[in-house]
C-alpha cells in the first residue's frame, strides 16, 4: 500500500506514522506507555539486544526535527510540549522549536 501511494505522489515525500497507542482492528500494545519513553541510548540498546527491530522517537522528533544530528553529536534536546501537538495554529508546535546550532 505504501508503495502504491509513493508511486502516485513523489516517493521521497511519503511518511508512515506508527502508533502503539492505537487499538485498531485488534492491533495495539498491551503496555504502550513503556514504548513512549525511549532516549538515544536505551533505544539503541533495545535494538542491539534483539528486543526490537525498530524504535520510534515520535514525540522527540516533534520538538527536534534535527534529532538524528542531535543524537550523533550527543547534543541537548528541546523539550516537547504535548499541548501543541496537532494544533491548528500555524505558528505553534512543529515549527517553533529551535534548530541545533553547530
Amino acid at each position: 500500500m505504501v508503495e502504491a501511494i509513493a508511486n502516485e505522489i513523489i516517493g521521497d515525500k511519503v511518511g508512515i506514522r506508527l502508533s502503539t497507542f492505537t487499538d485498531y482492528m485488534e492491533y495495539g500494545d498491551s503496555n504502550p506507555e513503556a514504548l513512549g519513553l525511549y532516549m538515544r541510548d536505551d533505544g539503541s540498546m533495545t535494538i542491539d539486544n534483539g528486543n526490537a527491530y525498530l524504535v520510534a522517537f515520535g514525540r522527540l522528533f516533534l520538538a527536534n526535527s534535527d534529532l538524528p544530528k542531535r543524537f550523533e553529536l550527543d547534543a541537548n534536546l528541546n523539550k516537547y510540549d504535548r499541548d501543541t501537538f496537532y494544533t491548528q495554529d500555524p505558528l505553534v508546535g512543529y515549527i517553533d522549536f529551535p534548530f541545533l546550532r553547530v
